[in-house]
């Protein structure tokens, strides 16, 4: 770990929560639309917005803040609930993380910097390799804060070429590691280029399986599933591997 490293995470945090947050409203401006729509009033206008629901109960429930919205829409808005796609425990679709990501604080807390590869640049590396280890090669990253919390010194990677390094190699003293923004849910990291790209790409997906009826362009009408895998990120070594 670099000693004083810098990441500006609040400043993250506000722009990332902004783009969630707009992209969240894009659908609650939808089903106010159809709220409104050709005179419609809504009995009651406050409670109305995209309804993102943990069971059908939960949803029977939501969904009679709704009652100026066509029968029709609302069977296009129950589709799409998450506990329709039927996914396991550790799954979560693409909406029910906008959802949470949203209804953050701020994403204050919820920031983090993160490796936007599992690599990193070794300038003036030149190596030499000769019998092939037992570990074989790996790459495993211990933290993703990178908040200034961390003792400089403390290991913040291990990885092994896979093969024992033979005398005459030279290894650079420090490495670049690119990092890239990145939000937790369910405490895993999720990189804001995800956000950017699969998740706008699932909730555009549901603004037009809602509007027309048909089956979207941009993305299936079930949103993508995402399933966080905090492997990489772990606060301890994994047993037996070591810098080689």
């Amino acid at each position: 770990m670099p000693s004083q490293i810098h990441v500006p995470l609040d400043e993250w945090a506000l722009l990332a929560g902004d783009a969630v947050h707009n992209a969240r409203s894009a659908l609650d401006a939808l089903v106010w639309g159809f709220a409104t729509a050709n005179g419609r009033e809504p009995g009651t206008p406050h409670r109305v917005s995209f309804p993102v629901t943990a069971n059908r109960t939960a949803w029977r429930s939501a969904a009679k803040a709704l009652d100026s919205v066509p029968a029709e829409v609302l069977e296009r808005i129950e589709a799409v609930q998450p506990w329709n796609d039927n996914l396991p425990s550790d799954h979560a679709s693409w909406l029910e993380v906008a959802t949470r990501l949203d209804n953050d604080d701020k994403h204050r807390g919820a920031m983090v910097a993160m490796p936007v590869q599992e690599s990193f640049d070794l300038d003036g590396m030149s190596v030499r390799l000769g019998e092939p280890t037992e570990l074989g090669a790996f790459m495993h990253i211990f933290e993703n804060g990178l908040d200034g919390s961390t003792t400089p010194g403390t290991p913040f990677a291990r990885f092994s070429f896979g093969a024992v390094i033979l005398e005459g190699s030279v290894l650079p003293e420090t490495a670049v590691l690119p990092l890239a923004p990145g939000m937790t849910f369910r405490g895993s990291p999720v990189a804001t280029m995800s956000l950017q790209q699969e998740m706008l790409s699932a909730l555009t997906g549901i603004c037009e399986w809602v509007e027309t009826g048909e089956e979207p362009t941009s993305a299936t009408i079930l949103p993508e599933s995402y399933d966080p895998d905090p492997s990489n990120f772990d606060s301890t070594p994994a047993e037996g591997t070591t810098s080689e």
